[in-house]
């Protein structure tokens, strides 16, 4: 197994594989049954890592809501927050480093896909950055569909970043709300107010972009709860989605909540299957929020939304792209409760093991879950740029 990145570390481990096997664990972050190596390395240089997409046989059946082709591409890597369910800060130790506007660039210019998402954890985090991103992009005439993901706190702070963005294709945007209350927001160390959440959405919306966001279900939810969270997303334009807490292996929440865990099948820990004990009993749960995720669902699915998007669908279409069209329809077959249900009745296959001590979330010192130690003056800059 390797930890951490796994673009610089991987050839070196094919190369030791076909010389000497029994020494691959001396590696950086390489695990085998005969030990483990040092902590691995960050990669210090984002701009020589190239995707081998001539390597994709089916590159044209990737695609992301009705951005159909899509290819994938990386402005940035990091996240310097520390939001306790999001293992991005654990897995970086808050760094956030940045490839080259030129690189970026002229990978764009070799796509030929017409659409693009952007891989970033939060995108535009350095508005510097992604005004300079901007101008290579918009120097070489390059003419794409962009979709982005992003905090409210950053979007706000960077309007006419995202205003010049609109203008050179960013058609779809992610903000993370998570919560619809401060409580909620507070309990998931958001660091942004519920008013700035809402705030963010209102300017996403006169951008006159295709918004996207997603609501945070926890397991302690009642028929009250959920009613709430329907109402609310009904009232809103944005596209609304309902996952799960779950306390991934690795993060912050896992170690705080690893005792009460009410199942430790690897397979359930997927953000559509509850975990952790429901106040609820769990059909009831479950019937709850299929019955949410339904409802939110037809809000932009469905005939309705086959209707309105008549044109987007015979062009793709044509082109012989059916991803879109066939997702559609594809609810019933995903989300049903008694499904769901009948997941935690499968033989355990692989049990996720518990932290060895378990853990005050009062007195939880932040670095021990970084996958690797970072020096102070990156957790400063980590800091610096969260602020």
């Amino acid at each position: 197994m390797v930890k951490g990145e796994g673009e610089e570390i991987v050839p070196s481990l094919l190369f030791a594989a076909a010389d000497d096997r029994k020494s691959l664990h001396t590696l950086p972050g390489v695990v085998t049954l005969n030990g483990e190596g040092p902590s691995p390395d960050l990669i210090h240089d984002l701009d020589r890592i190239a995707p081998a997409r001539d390597l994709l046989p089916k590159r044209r059946k990737y695609f992301i809501g009705s951005l159909d082709p899509s290819a994938s591409v990386e402005f940035t890597r990091g996240c310097p927050w520390d939001c306790n369910f999001c293992g991005a800060w654990v897995f970086y130790g808050r760094s956030y480093r940045k490839r080259n506007p030129r690189a970026i660039a002229e990978e764009l210019m070799c796509l030929k896909e017409p659409n693009v998402f952007v891989v970033d954890d939060v995108a535009f985090i350095d508005p510097d950055h992604g005004f300079e991103v901007g101008r290579e992009v918009e120097k070489r005439g390059i003419k794409k569909q962009f979709y982005l993901e992003t905090r409210s706190d950053v979007l706000l702070r960077n309007k006419e970043l995202f205003r010049y963005w609109k203008r050179l294709g960013l058609a779809y945007l992610f903000v993370g709300i998570e919560a619809i209350d401060d409580e909620g927001l507070k309990l998931f160390r958001k660091r942004v107010s519920i008013g700035r959440s809402f705030e963010a959405l209102e300017f996403a919306r006169s951008l006159d972009l295709v918004v996207a966001t997603n609501i945070i279900a926890d397991s302690d939810w009642d028929e009250k709860r959920f009613r709430a969270v329907r109402e609310w997303a009904l009232s809103v334009p944005e596209v609304v989605n309902v996952s799960i807490n779950t306390p991934h292996p690795g993060t912050e929440t896992f170690s705080s909540h690893a005792q009460p865990l009410a199942t430790r099948d690897y397979r359930l820990f997927d953000i559509q299957h509850a975990v952790l004990p429901t106040k609820m009993d769990l059909k009831h749960f479950y019937e709850e929020l299929v019955k949410t995720q339904q409802i939110l669902s037809m809000k932009h699915l469905g005939f309705g939304m086959l209707r309105q998007t008549a044109g987007l669908t015979a062009r793709l279409l044509l082109k012989g792209q059916t991803d879109f069209v066939r997702m559609l329809f594809k609810f019933n077959s995903v989300f049903n409760p008694e499904r769901l249900c009948m997941d935690h009745q499968r033989p355990v296959k692989y049990e996720l093991r518990l932290p060895e001590k378990e853990t005050d979330e009062k007195k939880i010192d932040p670095k021990t879950f970084f996958l690797r130690q970072t020096d102070p003056a990156s957790e400063r800059a980590g800091s610096d740029l969260s602020a």
